[in-house]
């Protein structure tokens, strides 16, 4: 074994210290970091554009922003330099703040506030909201689509939400709300909500019906007691509006006048309007369909007394109520173009469209196989009836009932109290096919309700006109013109005119979808001895009925379809040839 010597140990050592550079700071321990913004915060407008902030430091540092709308640009350096921001519009109404958070290490670190001014409030911001949107996105395009719960909660008058397809569920609770029932859409503004677009929907695509966009009342282990609920002030310039959407699978609570919920100047009953709740809003549907819904009372929609609702192309089908009003209940103003009301069940009054004591006019619509018959109540297609101490006043034209079913007015049932009555009047109506165990077609609950029929056919139904089965003991409620009741036609003064027999299964064809309409009706079939092809209400007679009534002259001269009415017929449907 080799020995080493003592001696040399220490050669070595004062050799090698000697080979060292003293002036060689590897390893070397730098003075304390030291990193800072020049400001504490900088405000921005609301427009997009770039800032530029200067930071200091001694040492290599790295920066990050905690909003998406704030997006850092520069997010390294070597010693003090600039960072530049990109900034997103603020599409929001609201003031909102990033927060830029520049270090050196974990223990040495700045942070600076971008402040962005808030959107104006006369400007419309349009928000992009997928199924599988990200709540934390700004919705700004397809590429950045939120969630529907935050763009609501985003949007103001004016305001528009574009609805990918797919199904969506509320999240929120009803104003006021508690239980997991109470969760509801509660369009609390005046915006737009307009399904329809693609499910993967990208810039530039536009919005198709076919593209279903479902709200649903479906919350898993429960279902809401409003699918929908608009509680959004009236507004001289905007309304609440609802495109190419399907509200469905709302189930009220089990008792109306129980549970209450109260937002602005609007009231909501839990137990009523489980598909669709308009409170005092003005509200306009297009393309939409209110489809299996079921409450205690208004099973598919309500609208609230000095509420106002136009409905355009809608299907209101399939729903049910335990008391009454299946379909649509109107307390305020309903407009109507071009709907469908069918196939709704009540266990009480009403199983298709119940005024109680609201406005309403209804255009080129049909009210098809609802039936309250089982609970041997009234208004099976639809019942009128007073309420908040007015009579309903409704006036359909060029409108088909069919198939509704009902204890008293197969079709239509009227009724008041002594004081005051509903009134209905028909223009250019097809009433045909309806049953009931009093008045197939129209039933007169007692002495004050009236009822007007214009160029009307009420024929086929059993017993068409009824007040204890026939209209002798009241006539006075009753005026026909140029209408056909039962077999007979009538003159414009209500009398028979001689000569001429109608025969409803051999004069009328069958209930579909005809010449481009969107809505059901019975085409008239060509022969020399139909009274209904042109022995009716000329254009002028028409157009005059409409301005003294204050309704759509365009629409009171045309048929259920949109044709122009050539020829005198009687009835929704017009031959022209």
């Amino acid at each position: 074994m080799k020995k080493i010597y003592p001696i040399l140990l220490v050669f070595i050592g004062l050799a090698v210290s000697g080979c060292l550079n003293q002036n060689d700071k590897t390893g070397f321990t730098p003075d304390k970091p030291s990193i800072s913004f020049s400001q504490q915060s900088v405000n921005v407008n609301k427009d997009a554009n770039e800032i530029t902030i200067a930071l200091e430091s001694n040492l290599p540092w790295r920066v990050k922003s905690d909003a998406g709308w704030a997006k850092v640009k520069t997010d390294n350096g070597m010693e003090s330099g600039d960072i530049v921001v990109s900034i997103a519009r603020n599409r929001l109404r609201e003031e909102r703040v990033a927060t830029l958070t520049a270090w050196i290490t974990n223990d040495s670190r700045t942070t600076l506030s971008i402040i962005q001014a808030p959107a104006e409030a006369s400007e419309s911001i349009t928000y992009h909201v997928k199924a599988n949107g990200d709540g934390l996105a700004s919705g700004a395009s397809w590429e950045e689509a939120t969630t529907l719960p935050t763009a609501i909660n985003a949007a103001g008058d004016g305001d528009i939400i574009l609805l990918a397809a797919g199904t969506y569920a509320p999240v929120a609770l009803i104003t006021g709300g508690e239980s997991a029932e109470e969760r509801t859409f509660e369009i609390h503004s005046n915006f737009t909500i307009e399904g329809g677009y693609p499910a993967d929907a990208k810039t530039g695509d536009v919005a198709d019906p076919a593209n279903e966009t479902i709200l649903t009342g479906n919350l898993g282990t429960t279902q809401a007691y409003h699918v929908v609920v608009i509680s959004a002030a009236k507004s001289s310039t905007h309304k609440a509006v609802l495109k190419n959407l399907t509200i469905r699978d709302g189930k009220g609570h089990s008792k109306n006048k129980e549970i209450y919920r109260y937002s602005g100047d609007s009231e909501f009953d839990a137990g009523e309007g489980a598909g669709l709740c308009i409170g005092v809003s003005n509200a306009e549907l297009v393309n939409c369909r209110i489809i299996d819904n079921t409450s205690c009372m208004a099973g598919g929609c309500i609208v609230s007394y000095e509420g106002s609702a136009t409905f355009t192309n809608c299907s209101i089908s399939d729903n049910s109520a335990t008391g009454n009003g299946a379909g649509l209940w109107n307390e305020g103003e309903v407009t109507m173009y071009d709907c469908s009301i069918s196939n709704n069940r009540a266990d009480f009054a009403c199983a298709g469209y119940y005024g109680v004591g609201g406005i309403s006019r209804i255009y080129n619509s049909s009210f098809i196989g609802n039936d309250n018959y089982k609970g041997g109540k009234l208004g099976g297609g639809a019942y009128l009836r007073e309420g908040h101490g007015r009579g309903s006043d409704a006036i359909f034209v060029n409108c088909t009932f069919a198939e509704n079913k009902s204890g008293s007015g197969g079709a239509v049932a009227l009724y008041g109290t002594s004081a005051v009555g509903a009134c209905g009047k028909f223009i250019s109506c097809t009433i045909k096919g309806n049953s009931s165990d009093k008045g197939g077609g129209i039933w007169m609950n007692n002495a004050t309700p009236t009822a007007e029929f214009y160029n009307t056919i009420i024929s086929d139904n059993g017993t068409d006109i009824g007040y204890g089965g026939t209209v002798v003991a009241q006539e006075s409620q009753v005026s026909k013109s140029f209408s056909i009741i039962g077999s007979t036609l009538l003159n414009a003064e209500g009398n028979t005119v001689s000569g001429w027999i109608f025969n409803a299964s051999s004069m009328l064809g069958a209930l579909d979808f005809h010449n481009g309409g969107v809505t059901k009706s019975f085409p008239l079939i060509p022969d020399g001895a139909n009274p209904a092809i042109n022995q009716g209400m000329s254009t002028s007679e028409l157009n005059a009925l409409a301005t003294r009534l204050g309704i759509d002259s365009g629409l009171a001269t045309k048929d259920q379809n949109g044709q122009t009415r050539e020829k005198n017929s009687i009835g929704s449907y017009v031959i022209n040839n």
